[in-house]
């Protein structure tokens, strides 16, 4: 096939036994509409084809448009802190469940057989949910988004929101005072450190001046001494007389 110089489409066609009428048949010699490429120099016609015609019969489907791309949302507000301390979250607990109860009396007429149980109103696992985001629920959307289970958003939703909001609140005024109390014991620690350093420092200057006293004393006393040295009498020195030729003569008897 790669070496041949004779028409591709008569070579292709004695190839896999195509016996229809003008099958081995050049491209020239037949005539094909689209020559192969071994006859198309010897091609004398026009390769420009007519389009196709349109199509008939019901209405094509229409092209569909680009969906436009949804402008970049803000970013979600998160306040420094994220997280509810032991005390407040047992409090923001107990609110949750009584607006469990108060749920629970409003929606009694659309428990016609009365066996709802209270935890179907607002349950446990949607309680630590809220919890866990309290912080940073402050739309209805984001409170959808985070308890979608929870089916009393139409009706219930925004006494919902009004008390996270509340606890936000509230919460938000302990975290500033418990901020300013922390910035407090740590001025005083440091004025409490300064303080010691000061101390440090007057105590050991007070002992630099003891030895430098000390230091004095003593020389004081050197010198006192080496006055007293100076202005003392020299010890008188004894006569010696001349030697003797005899040193162990005996002693005279006394008469």
């Amino acid at each position: 096939m790669l070496t041949t110089t004779r028409c591709l489409n008569a070579f292709f066609n004695k190839l896999f036994g195509n016996s229809t009428p003008g099958a081995h048949l050049d491209c020239i010699a037949l005539p094909r509409r689209l020559p192969c490429s071994n006859c198309l120099p010897r091609f004398k016609g026009t390769l420009v084809f007519d389009p196709s015609p349109l199509p008939t019969g019901p209405e094509r489907l229409r092209p569909l448009s680009q969906p436009k791309i949804p402008a970049a949302a803000p970013a979600a507000y998160r306040p420094k802190n994220t997280k509810l301390t032991l005390k407040m979250r047992a409090a923001a607990d107990t609110e949750l469940r009584k607006f469990r109860l108060q749920v629970q009396k409003l929606e009694q007429d659309y428990d016609v057989l009365g066996i709802m149980p209270e935890s179907a109103y607002l349950s446990n696992p949607v309680i630590t949910t809220l919890l866990d985001n309290l912080l940073i629920i402050r739309t209805r959307d984001v409170l959808m988004a985070k308890i979608p289970q929870w089916k009393y958003h139409e009706r219930r939703g925004e006494a919902l929101m009004t008390l996270i909001k509340a606890l936000q609140i509230q919460f938000a005024a302990d975290f500033e005072v418990a901020r300013l109390e922390r910035n407090k014991k740590a001025r005083l620690k440091r004025r409490a450190a300064g303080q010691d350093m000061m101390d440090d420092e007057e105590s050991e200057r007070g002992e630099e001046e003891e030895e430098s006293e000390d230091s004095q004393g003593v020389e004081e006393r050197v010198q006192e001494r080496a006055v007293e040295a100076s202005a003392a009498p020299s010890p008188r020195k004894r006569k010696v007389g001349p030697l003797r030729d005899v040193t162990n003569a005996p002693k005279r008897a006394s008469v």
